[in-house]
């Protein structure tokens, strides 16, 4: 068998379903960042007030969708909507002093719905 060209799946990938790209306008890195987050809420043992939380730097999330920070930024923006978006964000002071940016997804949002 012919090796794979590097950019098929001989690497972490992320599979977004065509429905959530549609309720996202069609913003596809949107549902990929989505997606991400939702793969490691899953797996995430950082737990507050009930409910499961992940952090990253726009930085992280750049690197795992292969975007620069800036629409890593960009779509986390688009994503919290003011407060009224599909995720759910906070900050927090570490020990150490520095500020720390969690995640969650509102899992209630409209948005589902209509996925």
């Amino acid at each position: 068998m012919k090796k794979a060209p590097a950019q098929l799946i001989d690497e972490e990938f992320i599979s977004v379903q065509p429905s959530l790209v549609r309720a996202l306008d069609g913003r596809m890195e949107d549902a990929a960042l989505l997606q991400v987050l939702h793969f490691w809420l899953r797996v995430s043992t950082n737990r507050h007030d009930g409910e499961t939380w992940v952090y990253n730097t726009y930085q992280d999330w750049a690197d795992r969708l292969g975007i620069s920070a800036d629409r890593a930024r960009r779509c986390v923006t688009r994503l919290e909507g003011g407060g009224s978006g599909p995720i759910v964000s906070t900050q927090a002071e570490r020990s150490s002093g520095q500020m720390r940016k969690w995640y969650r997804i509102d899992y209630g949002h409209p948005i589902f719905a209509e996925v």
